[in-house]
């Protein structure tokens, strides 16, 4: 792990994070690299929020499964103000899709409406997850089963997905899955 530290926050870059960086660049397309770009702009949205309420960023970390942020005190704010802090970063989304869809670019508005739709699905490590635990505290265990039974769904959709269009290298993919994975469970 690389790490180093700026303005009282780390950052820190896993094998996973280069790996998929790797991957992402060397696939020669580059709507893999501006989702990558609007990812980032997307945690930067997650940043902004959190320093505009006050709470202190301990460590930003770049790992295989994406972008994680590491808080303390999101969860001492106001209800409403975890939901924009949560939001943040799909509001960026949306309003860039709507953008690029005005100067007619479609491709990038999809990319934006893509990773907005993502990160709201109700999984716990994502903002919707996050977002439904901020509004439902007292159902949490509904809400674990709820996450299982969405990432259940979105794995089998994208198996079916890849196999189906049979694109994906079959080496590829169990290589990404096996990063990934890991990157959540060290993550």
């Amino acid at each position: 792990m690389i790490y180093f530290d700026f303005k009282k926050m780390r950052f820190s870059f896993t094998f996973g994070f280069f790996f998929v960086l790797a991957l992402v660049c060397s696939s020669g397309n580059i709507l893999a690299v501006y989702s990558l770009v609007f990812c980032v702009i997307h945690e930067l949205a997650h940043l902004f929020a959190m320093r505009n309420f006050g709470a202190d960023i301990n460590e930003v970390s770049f790992y295989g499964a994406g972008i994680k942020i590491s808080s303390s005190g999101v969860s001492e704010l106001s209800c409403c103000k975890q939901i924009v802090v949560y939001s943040a970063g799909c509001a960026v989304n949306l309003a860039m899709a709507v953008i690029y869809i005005i100067i007619q670019s479609t491709e990038l508005c999809a990319v934006n409406l893509c990773l907005a739709l993502m990160n709201l699905l109700p999984i716990s490590y994502l903002d919707g997850g996050k977002i439904l635990e901020t509004v439902f505290p007292q159902h949490e265990s509904i809400l674990k089963i709820l996450s299982g039974i969405t990432t259940i769904l979105v794995i089998g959709l994208f198996l079916i997905f890849a196999f189906c269009v049979r694109a994906v290298n079959l080496t590829s993919l169990i290589t990404t899955a096996f990063v990934f994975l890991l990157s959540l469970i060290l993550g």
